[in-house]
């Protein structure tokens, strides 16, 4: 039977000549040394392999050094290492990989009792057992890193397979074919890409360290490479992950709060919103894996993806970098929705570092990262602001007729006197900036300065212990200030901006332990603490004292401006959701077994993870004001005249001290049921603890006796919810080679996949009396006033609003199925797979007491009497998922590689997100009618290609200066957002005010051309405000907003310096065809700005670097 990869026979003695294989070549002058290190080897290879000494699993340091030393001489390149096993056999939970040996004769028939022995080119880490009758030996626990294979028998020649890369957990059988022989003749084989069979039916891909630090990457953070695999997006924009630092991504249908990170395998999520907490630099990580669907059933926690960043390591030889990467505003191309004559200043931003890794001794190792950002940008947004002439108090040029509120007749001449002017009202006006736009919409243009300063450090010792067995401890911290000229991405005024700092630390350590020749077990411990604190950057400043008002007592974290809302401009004032603080800790512990029985390759284990939050989110502790114009027909008219038409101030009594702990087990069959055929059948078990408050102070709403309850009292749970003990997730799937060349193979899967959601949920149980309370001011016989917005004696204290958890909440779930065709032709891998994915018990929510549509007050209107909202939060949402995926990746030369990827999906559901995005409230419009929510999901996207490639010219060209040179690219396009045409106000007269908590009404959709009054048309659609008191026909995220397409290009070259040292030069340039890229329009359609893009993706940047390496 032929072997896959380039073959060598070499007798045990006798000439040397040099062979080429792949990249690598062995030159004719070095031939006498190496004739004499591999005659060597072969003797002590040969020497230990029939000695016999068995001492375990594990091959001695002595031994390893000696076969590793010679055959790194003669190791060519590896084929595409990373691109073949990384769509097939990807995994994310753990670090290590495992490969099922299998050694036969040119007949096919089973060799048992052959020796084999794997050894780690860069440390010299080996191990080795024997095959079992059926001629397969498996190897468990291997770290990542590049092999070489040894097998060999009495009565064979002895066969040294090099450049074996193993991926993060990848599973896969290596076939090897011994010869009659010798066993001191020796046959080379170099791995290519039918080296490693695809073992499992996982959907996954790994992207490895030259691949991350040879494609442009515009944040160099390793998330950014999630979204060039088939089935992941990046976030919906305006989601709550894409604000944290671009936190989030989509995977195959599911939720962005819906993934697991890992850093090493070990926990690297903030549960809070399942964000990840330590982001390592692209410097420090090994590689990058992101396992998408249908895994065994060793992982868990999420139904989304499992996303596992690994570390680099020390290894035998001192190594190291020095790098800065530069932008300044001056390279870049101006904005397109910023004026062209407007000054630029100039705004660096510095990334640099460096790493170092080598030997402590013999058998230990060490590896040093240090990274610090220094920098400044802008972002220019559009928004509608009051003219020159209204902010004087002159509205003759105005659309709208003002009216004097103590005659009720118009202003003369539209202008109101200077006298009647308050001074709040002007200082508050004059927040506003000045009008810099000739448009009648979007009639203001900024590019505020943002400052960005953050550093990170990753330091990671590894041990070999006895009987080589490795010890790994590691360390990373990361500390991120940021200041943002604007709070969320729908509000888009400068002047009210926030700071936010992430400071987050991940320690991890784990053992691997050969137990036996066919026996490893897998213990990891690990820690993160994440430090989250998002302020209005004037919090500290009385700000209601600048303006003249008469504002609350508020302690320094809580102080900035008040809200100011006026319907059709920006609002004014600070976010009324800051501040947020939050401390959060997770203690990950982890073990897994790996056994042998027969052709049954056996997994079980199991985790524990403990979680607490401390922290607190202050709602309206500055209060808000709203000014609708009821007085005098404008908006800005009120304020001038200090008249607003409804005030609201909260008091938050409500500090978190949120705890919460999960417990997993798994039991995974790998059976191998024949050489062609691999069969993977396995069952988790997964509970979540509900979540509780240390303190016990939260309240939950009882339906039956509509009152609030206390937890933890008669009888109602600590967390107010009931355990939910019945997940156990079932999952099959099949590797199937069609061929049994390792060219053609099926590969399908089933998997039932829970997921442990997210705390901000359970959190709403902080905003009941008595921890949260809320007073509505409105006028009476005499009106507010600017001055004096929260009068005592003047508020009202409405009925109490409710936010609580349905008791009987479950553990959202999903079933998930993929099947494909892999084609492994000429060093390309190409791969055609249906996935699908159909999610049940997602968290949404709706209001109990949300009123008919009609006239009258709300209150008298609602069915549960003396309650006002009362906000549900239920695990009843459903989502369905349906994509083709293609990809092809591959090395079709060994100087240049290439990855792309095409996905058509459709993702649809009732809700999208526990928040609100800048698409969709994910809040039903009418809580009765469920069915109308169904619709696209906020994050889908129908079409997606990704394409990326590299090269460098060879060194041995004959054009010397262009040796050294190296490109790269990659294409991106996607069509367009669904986003959800909205009301601004509470047309339905039901309580939909929106504010991220609750939902806005919808317009009505009519005939293009009909004669509606206010229509507004977008991409060939016709809207107008439904008629008063009623709801609006318009679907759920039934427009598309507008697609993405860009390039990023990179250039370098790489000058030697000496033997071991070069520098690099390189440039990168981000969208470098400069097009213009809108972010999703207003979707209000009583804005005048209603279809406009008020802001876009950055223009072209270009970025400067140059890398020291030794």
């Amino acid at each position: 039977m032929e072997r896959a990869g380039r073959r060598r026979q070499r007798p045990g003695s006798g000439d040397r000549h040099h062979v080429r294989a792949g990249a690598g070549e062995v030159r004719p002058h070095h031939a006498d040394r190496e004739r004499r290190r591999r005659a060597a080897v072969v003797h002590s290879a040969s020497a230990a392999l029939r000695s016999g000494r068995e001492r375990g699993d594990a091959v001695s340091s002595d031994y390893g050094e000696a076969v590793l030393g010679t055959h790194v001489l003669y190791a060519a390149s590896i084929v595409g290492a990373v691109w073949i096993a990384a769509p097939r056999a990807a995994s994310a939970q753990s670090s290590t990989a495992s490969l099922l040996v299998e050694v036969r004769d040119s007949t096919g028939a089973a060799i048992p009792d052959s020796t084999v022995v794997i050894l780690n080119q860069d440390n010299g880490l080996g191990r080795r057992g024997t095959t079992s009758s059926d001629g397969t030996f498996a190897l468990d626990g291997l770290p990542t890193g590049t092999y070489t294979l040894i097998a060999s028998r009495q009565g064979y020649k002895m066969e040294v397979l090099n450049n074996v890369r193993l991926l993060t957990a990848i599973k896969a059988i290596v076939p090897i074919t011994l010869s009659p022989g010798d066993v001191r003749e020796q046959v080379e084989v170099t791995a290519d890409a039918t080296t490693l069979r695809p073992g499992n039916s996982t959907v996954g891909d790994v992207y490895g360290s030259q691949t991350l630090l040879t494609l442009p990457s515009a944040e160099r953070e390793a998330l950014e490479f999630a979204t060039q695999s088939a089935g992941v997006s990046p976030a919906a924009p305006g989601s709550r992950l894409s604000t944290q630092g671009n936190t989030g991504v989509n995977s195959a249908g599911a939720r962005e709060a819906a993934n697991n990170y890992l850093l090493d395998g070990i926990d690297n999520n903030d549960l809070y919103l399942n964000r990840l907490v330590i982001n390592p630099s692209l410097d420090a990580i090994e590689e990058f894996a992101i396992l998408q669907n249908t895994y065994d059933a060793e992982y868990g926690r999420s139904v989304g993806a499992q996303l596992n960043i690994v570390t680099k390591s020390g290894t035998k030889r001192l190594r190291g970098s020095a790098y800065e990467f530069f932008r300044h505003s001056a390279l870049d191309a101006r904005s397109p929705l910023e004026p062209p004559d407007t000054d630029r200043p100039g705004l660096p931003r510095h990334q640099f570092g460096g790493t170092i890794g080598g030997p402590l001794t013999r058998r230990a190792f060490y590896f040093v990262n240090l990274e610090a950002i220094r920098g400044r940008s802008t972002e220019t947004r559009l928004a509608h602001v009051p003219t020159a002439l209204e902010r004087n108090g002159n509205f003759s040029r105005s659309a709208a007729v003002i009216r004097d509120p103590l005659t009720g007749q118009p202003f003369a001449a539209g202008v109101i006197p200077e006298s009647r002017l308050t001074a709040a009202g002007v200082r508050a006006v004059n927040l506003y900036p000045l009008p810099n736009r000739e448009s009648a919409q979007a009639n203001f243009v900024s590019s505020p300065v943002a400052t960005r300063d953050a550093v990170q450090t990753t330091i990671k010792t590894d041990y070999r212990l006895w009987h080589d067995n490795p010890l790994t401890v590691r360390y990373s911290f990361s500390r991120d200030d940021r200041a943002l000229p604007f709070p969320v991405r729908a509000r888009n005024l400068p002047g009210f901006g926030v700071s936010v700092l992430d400071q987050g630390h991940n320690v991890g350590a784990w053992f691997t332990q050969s137990l036996s020749p066919r026996m490893v077990n897998e213990l990891r411990f690990g820690m993160n603490a994440l430090r989250r604190e998002n302020f209005p950057q004037s919090a500290g400043t009385n700000q209601f004292a600048a303006l003249g008002i008469d504002g609350p007592s508020l302690p320094g974290s809580d102080q900035g401006y008040p809200t100011l809302v006026l319907p059709g401009y920006e609002a004014l004032g600070d976010d009324p959701n800051l501040p947020v603080a939050r401390r959060t800790r997770t203690i990950h512990l982890s073990d897994a077994l790996t056994f042998e029985q027969g052709r049954h390759h056996l997994k079980t284990g199991g985790e524990f993870r403990a979680y607490r939050s401390d922290g607190y989110t202050h709602l309206f502790a500055r209060g808000q004001a709203t000014f609708q114009g009821v007085f005098t027909g404008s908006p800005v008219a009120d304020l001038l005249l200090g008249l607003p038409t409804v005030t609201l101030l909260a008091v938050n009594d409500n500090r978190q001290a949120l705890r919460t702990w999960a417990v997993n087990g798994f039991l995974q069959d790998d059976w191998h049921a024949a050489a062609r055929l691999t069969i993977n059948a396995g069952i988790r078990y997964e509970f979540n603890a509900p979540p509780y408050d240390a303190g016990n102070r939260m309240r939950i709403f009882d339906v039956a006796s509509a009152r609030l309850l206390q937890v933890g009292t008669n009888g109602i749970p600590r967390s107010g919810l009931h355990k939910d003990l019945n997940n156990f997730a079932p999952r099959v799937g099949m590797s199937w080679d069609l061929t049994g060349r390792g060219v053609l193979l099926l590969r399908a899967g089933y998997g039932v996949f829970y997921d442990s959601g997210t705390l901000i949920e359970n959190s709403a149980l902080y905003f009941n009396p008595p921890y949260f309370t809320l007073q509505v001011f409105v006028p009476s016989a005499q009106p507010l006033r600017l001055e004096s917005p929260f009068s005592s004696g003047r508020g009202l204290s409405p009925l109490p609003t409710v936010d609580t958890l349905d008791p009987n909440f479950r553990t959202a779930y999903s079933q998930e199925g993929s099947i494909g065709l892999e084609r492994i032709y000429s060093n390309v891998n190409t791969a055609v797979r249906y996935v699908t994915s159909y999610g049940y018990d997602m968290v949404r929510k709706r209001n109990l007491n949300q009123p008919l549509p009609g006239p009258g007050l709300l209150d008298a209107r609602r069915p549960v009497p003396g309650l006002a909202d009362i906000l549900l939060v239920e695990s009843a949402a459903t989502s369905r998922y349906h994509a083709l995926q293609i990809s092809a990746s591959g090395r079709p030369t060994s100087h240049g590689s290439f990855r792309t990827a095409y996905t058509l999906s459709n993702s649809v559901d009732d809700a999208s997100a526990f928040l609100s995005t800048d698409g969709d409230d994910n809040t039903p419009q009418n809580s009765r009618d469920l069915a109308a929510e169904w619709g696209p999901s906020d994050f889908d996207v129908r079409h997606r290609v990704v394409a990326s490639g590299t090269y460098e010219v060879p060194a041995t060209s004959r054009a010397r200066w262009l040796r050294g040179w190296q490109v790269s690219g990659i294409f991106t396009a996607q069509t367009g957002r669904p986003f959800t045409p909205r009301v601004s106000f509470d047309n339905s007269n039901t309580g939909n005010v929106g504010g991220g908590t609750f939902a806005y009404d919808r317009p009505n959709v009519v005939p293009a051309g009909a004669p509606v009054s206010g229509a507004v048309t977008y991409e060939g659609r016709t809207f107008a405000i439904a008629p008063r008191y009623s709801f609006g026909n318009a679907g759920r995220d039934s427009l598309t907003g507008p697609g993405y397409v860009t390039i990023d290009a990179m250039i370098a070259r790489r000058v030697p310096i000496g033997a071991h040292r070069s520098v690099q030069l390189r440039a990168e340039a981000f969208n470098l065809l400069n097009r213009r890229n809108d972010q999703l329009p207003d979707s209000f359609v009583d804005h005048v700005t209603f279809g406009q893009s008020l802001a876009a993706f950055p223009p072209r940047q270009v970025q400067v670097a140059a890398r020291f390496a030794f």
